[in-house]
């Protein structure tokens, strides 16, 4: 590729992630979202239902 097919490249990324940038200033936010809080499960407990071994 030439300098100018690069530089064509170069701009239409540097396009998209600004607009990517513009979105997420008015739309995005940086709040702990529910589905991200850890929750501990009790490991030393097993539900009822069989463990499935693969090749069997």
């Amino acid at each position: 590729g030439s300098s100018y097919e690069w530089r064509l490249i170069f701009v239409i990324a540097a396009g998209i992630n600004i607009l990517a940038g513009i979105f997420f200033i008015f739309f995005g936010s940086a709040e702990t979202q529910k589905w991200n809080e850890y929750k501990q499960k009790n490991s030393n407990k097993i539900s009822g239902g069989e463990i499935a071994s693969e090749g069997t």
